[in-house]
């Protein structure tokens, strides 16, 4: 006995086979009337519609052989099936390749065979329809040619199964779709509604269908259907069409639309499919989020007015406060006891503590909302880490702590934001001071390494101290706003939280990483890395301009000769007696002016050497004085610094837009106002 051959596309073919799930299905009148039909046409007493599966053969429709299923490997439809050809047996006990086969020797004695393929419109080969005589036979011409056709009239009864299949899947999707799935004819009359279409509508299908699509157009927008027909017309697609239509109820719904074309066989229009998504609650919930939206930028508005105001109203005494306290420590107004520089110094300590906790809500605040800016620029590496050390001195020598810098050999420059990463040393070297008991030591130390991962260079800055560290646990909370290690109503240590949450972000505007390791009780060790490409080296000429910014104050004279005439813009009573007695204590001349109108009048009239200018004043503010100063020939050379209390993100930018040639921001240090003053005017001697 031969064994049938496997087919080579095998696997295809058994795919092919399965894709019609008819595998192990009950009997079916249609099928069996085709195999009566065959065993009619050929004369036989056995006739079978047979698939062959991987391992067996199994009948769907048996005439005349009471079995359902018999082994593939014994099968003649194998045959018939690795041949993809009709097979026809005359006299199997006379035939080799199945002479022993258990079938022709055992019941049923086959002894005629034959089989028309079943092949699909793909060209896979299931099985057969075929024919079985228990004695020799024969068939004519005819009867091959209409075996042919009967298995031919198989796969059709298959391909219609398949389609059928389909269509109950396709409705029964159409039927459970939450979108209205409703198609029409090129004349707008529905031919099919399903029951979303129904429940965002109101419309039964029975009262849909045969009625124009128009009925829910609402009156001012029937033009719009001949505009998508004209669109349908020349095959084109609609997608995501919203619009607005007509329900049953009277009631109007917001929908999404998508539009397509139905094509017969020849290509020609013959209808449309439309997919209907009701978007009424999604319109509203748009319309609620940008009401939200619109509500959310105008409180995000008022808490930006609030702070500039907060800030305002609180920098203003501050300033007064300051600038006293530090006209009295430089004993403007006569020498000081012991006891008076103890309690001036008390002040100025309170008073800087307040202003650094409104700078770094300012700070926060700005971060968030993406404007603070980086002003990038060549900053000498050495200088940066000592003055920042030289700033926190005195307070860690009331501690005792020992102070160290280690900068790594040969380094010099690098091009970041000074200004912010000395705020970011500041703040770490503070806390290291805060956290840091007595007589213990904190290091600052500098250095470069390279990331192996992607060869780039990185210079890294980092803080150890021996305080009292931190629970690793806790370290996801250092870096969070107004989260503090120590936050029980007993804690010792004062302050917002804020430092560390800006201190981060400030590093990461710089593309940098910031990373924090501790043992609790024995210390802490801080780090940020910042990148390193633009490392520019300090040739003698940089390093000499540089040293001779550092010590500009020490290079011109506080007493010239001439003494400068400023006029001073303020309109606050305290600040203009600080202001005033300090600059008249350094020898300048001062001229007052209480608001914008004054001071242009008195620039035009006293032709100052400098004007410091208050933004927020009556009648006319600072900024619009500037602006008309500046249009005037002979004062547009005349230096203006902005003294105001405003301090947010984008103050400084509109006092430079006015026409100021500095910006500071009150309360004003006036060590360093002079220090600016006298640059300045040094600039613009001829």
């Amino acid at each position: 006995m031969k064994i049938p051959e496997i087919p080579q596309n095998e696997s295809e073919r058994l795919v092919a086979l399965d894709r019609y799930k008819i595998l192990d299905t009950l009997t079916e009148q249609v099928y069996d009337d085709l195999t009566q039909l065959a065993a009619d046409i050929c004369g036989t007493p056995i006739a079978l519609i047979s698939l062959v599966d991987k391992d067996r053969q199994w009948f769907k429709s048996h005439i005349g052989l009471d079995v359902t299923q018999t082994p593939r490997d014994i099968s003649f439809c194998g045959h018939a099936v690795s041949e993809n050809a009709l097979l026809i047996v005359p006299d199997a006990s006379k035939d080799p390749r199945f002479s022993d086969n258990p079938l022709v020797a055992q019941e049923p004695y086959i002894r005629f065979y034959a089989g028309a393929p079943l092949t699909t419109p793909d060209n896979y080969t299931l099985g057969t329809l075929c024919v079985i005589d228990r004695q020799p036979h024969e068939l004519t011409h005819t009867q091959i040619k209409q075996l042919e056709s009967l298995s031919r009239l198989v796969i059709d009864q298959f391909e219609l199964r398949l389609k059928e299949e389909s269509s109950r899947l396709l409705a029964s999707v159409v039927e459970s779709s939450n979108d209205a799935i409703i198609t029409k004819t090129s004349e707008g009359i529905i031919t099919s509604w399903n029951q979303s279409a129904e429940n965002i509508f109101g419309y039964s299908q029975s009262e849909a269908i045969g009625k124009p699509i128009s009925m829910l157009f609402p009156p001012d927008r029937l033009e719009e259907e001949k505009l998508i027909l004209a669109r349908l017309k020349k095959g084109e697609r609609v997608e995501h069409f919203e619009t607005v239509r007509i329900c049953k109820d009277g009631s109007y719904s917001d929908i999404s639309a998508t539009i397509s074309p139905l094509f017969d066989k020849n290509g020609e229009i013959i209808g449309f499919s439309k997919i209907v998504r009701d978007i009424t609650e999604l319109k509203q919930a748009q319309l609620e989020l940008a009401k939200s939206n619109t509500e959310l930028v105008k409180a995000n508005q008022l808490k930006d007015e609030f702070l500039g105001l907060m800030s305002h109203e609180l920098r203003t005494p501050l300033n007064a406060i300051l600038g006293m306290t530090e006209l009295l420590q430089d004993e403007i107004f006569g020498s000081l006891n012991p006891q008076q520089i103890i309690a001036l110094t008390t002040i100025d300590l309170s008073s800087s503590h307040l202003l650094k906790l409104i700078d770094d809500i300012l700070d926060l605040t700005n971060i968030a909302a993406g404007r603070l800016k980086l002003n990038f620029e060549v900053t000498d590496i050495n200088h940066l880490c000592q003055n920042s050390l030289d700033l926190i001195e005195r307070s860690a020598a009331k501690k005792h702590l020992s102070l160290e810098l280690n900068i790594q050999p040969s380094l010099s420059t690098i091009v970041i934001d000074s200004t912010r990463i000395q705020q970011v040393l500041l703040n770490l070297l503070d806390n290291a001071i805060k956290f840091t008991p007595e007589s213990g030591s904190i290091r600052l130390e500098v250095s470069t390494y390279v990331n192996n991962l992607n060869l780039s260079n990185w210079l890294r800055f980092t803080i150890i101290d021996t305080g009292i560290g931190f629970e690793l646990e806790k370290f996801s909370q250092l870096f969070q706003p107004f989260m503090q290690i120590d936050s029980t109503l007993s804690r010792r240590y004062e302050g917002l939280g804020l430092g560390l949450a800006i201190v981060k972000q400030i590093v990461e505007l710089h593309d940098g990483k910031l990373e924090a390791n501790s043992i609790l009780g024995k210390g802490s060790c801080f780090t940020f890395d910042l990148p390193f490409e633009n490392n520019f080296g300090s040739s003698p000429a940089t390093k000499q301009t540089m040293d001779m910014d550092m010590n500009i104050q020490s290079d011109i004279p506080t007493n010239p000769q001439v003494h400068p005439l400023i006029l001073l813009a303020e309109d606050n009573e305290s600040n203009i007696l600080t202001t005033v007695s300090y600059l008249e204590a350094k020898e300048y001349r001062v001229c007052v002016a209480k608001n914008g109108r004054e001071a242009i009048a008195f620039a035009k009239e006293f032709c100052p050497d400098m004007i410091l200018m208050d933004i927020q004043m009556p009648e006319m503010d600072g900024l619009k004085a500037i602006e008309i100063i500046r249009l005037d020939p002979s004062l547009q050379d005349i230096p203006i610094i902005a003294m105001t209390a405003l301090a947010m993100a984008s103050d400084r930018q509109k006092c430079l837009e006015a026409g100021a040639n500095d910006y500071v921001a009150k309360p004003v240090k006036f060590r360093q106002l002079v220090a600016t003053i006298q640059k300045m005017l040094l600039n613009i001697k001829p």
